[in-house]
């Protein structure tokens, strides 16, 4: 089913917002030993500074006027709603549409920096389009466990059939950027273009738990495989719950909103381009990171929100098919992210017709959030190469 995009505002009711405020004061975080440090999870003494700019500094009113200053509409897709951003490019003669897609614990809040470094260039010339992924802020609720091959159709409709745009540009990281490599396989014919700020589908027989090592992999793959199957298993443990048990999960943190705050906010830290002695919140502001976190509580999108490690692991296949890849345009930005670093050229190259690969000076897993200039200035230089080759 799909029906006409409406306009959108976020305007959320007094009491949900005090309802969270309420519970957050009630948490008895007390009942925690300080353990020093991140290696077992938040740390005590860091969830008390987030609580403590919550419960005093913490400005809803101030989030939602941001959100609120770009144009958003909502329409409904595959009977579920779809939420999204819609700017238009001020030239007179646009060369495209861009479709940005985040992933978990992003948001399509977390584009809304890079959104004005694009926009405040007189030379951009690209509608830009930002979906909410189904189950997540605003796209909710949602009626089943979608994997990304199937949000990739749900976005390749709202570009094409709701939003008319007989071609695009997408750009995707995290979830996203699988997201985007599946818009580039299965959309070929209106996705002319794919730029990933994290690793995207793989070539065929090239998971972390592949078995079989045997065929022509290079040694800087093989070390990269071993990597993933060691050191980034430390990391992974919110990955098998939000796959096997999300509603159990979701039904615990539904109703801490304090905990829900800190099981996304660990992630920020740990997967940002900064060093544990860093403070996130300082970072990128904690006004910001709660409004990020809010995102995930006010429209009940917590829940749903997991379920695309759910629908990823029963509905997506693990990789390409023998032989195939994804044959659009691709560019590959490489940031510095610490804790899932960016896959071996050669492996990018096996999957994707990778023509443009950039190794970023710094920025990590949120690298639109992280450095907006440099996310901006390489994808506007992708994008150049992009008209250049199909005036």
């Amino acid at each position: 089913m799909i029906e006409r995009p409406e306009p959108f505002t976020v305007a959320i009711d007094p009491p949900i917002i005090d309802r969270i405020r309420r519970r957050v004061a009630e948490h008895r975080l007390e009942a925690f030993p300080a353990l020093h440090g991140w290696q077992l999870g938040t740390p005590i003494e860091h969830v008390q500074r987030l609580r403590e700019f919550w419960l005093k500094s913490f400005d809803w009113s101030r989030s939602q006027e941001e959100l609120n200053r770009l144009p958003q509409f909502r329409c409904r897709v595959a009977g579920d709603n779809l939420y999204y951003v819609h700017l238009r490019s001020r030239t007179e003669k646009p060369r495209g549409a861009l479709v940005l897609i985040h992933g978990w614990p992003g948001s399509f809040f977390e584009f809304y920096g890079l959104i004005d470094e694009l926009m405040s260039d007189p030379a951009w010339s690209y509608d830009i389009v930002v979906p909410s992924l189904p189950g997540f802020a605003f796209s909710t609720p949602l009626s089943r466990p979608l994997g990304c091959r199937a949000m990739a159709d749900r976005i390749h409709t709202l570009m094409t059939e709701i939003l008319g745009y007989p071609t695009y540009v997408a750009q995707g990281g995290d979830w996203g950027s699988v997201i985007a490599s599946w818009l580039g396989f299965d959309h070929s014919q209106s996705c002319r273009a794919i730029y990933l700020s994290t690793d995207g589908l793989r070539p065929h027989g090239a998971t972390p738990y592949e078995a079989d090592r045997s065929g022509d992999w290079t040694t800087e793959e093989l070390a990269h495989f071993a990597m993933e199957s060691t050191d980034l298993q430390d990391e992974l443990g919110y990955y098998r719950i939000q796959a096997t048990r999300p509603q159990t999960l979701g039904i615990a943190l539904h109703d801490s909103p304090l905990g829900a705050a800190a099981w996304i906010i660990e992630k920020y830290q740990r997967w940002s381009n900064c060093s544990d002695s860093d403070d996130i919140g300082e970072r990128l502001g904690w006004q910001h990171l709660l409004t990020i976190a809010m995102l995930y509580l006010i429209d009940d999108a917590f829940v749903t929100s997991t379920w695309i490690y759910a629908g990823h692991e029963l509905d997506d296949p693990p990789t390409l098919p023998p032989g195939a890849r994804v044959e659009v345009p691709t560019a590959f930005a490489a940031y510095r992210d610490p804790v899932d670093p960016a896959p071996p050229r050669s492996l990018v190259e096996r999957s994707h017709n990778l023509i443009s690969w950039t190794e970023m000076p710094k920025g990590g897993h949120f690298a639109a959030l992280e450095e907006p200039k440099l996310f901006a200035a390489d994808l506007r230089r992708f994008l150049g190469l992009i008209d250049e080759t199909t005036l």
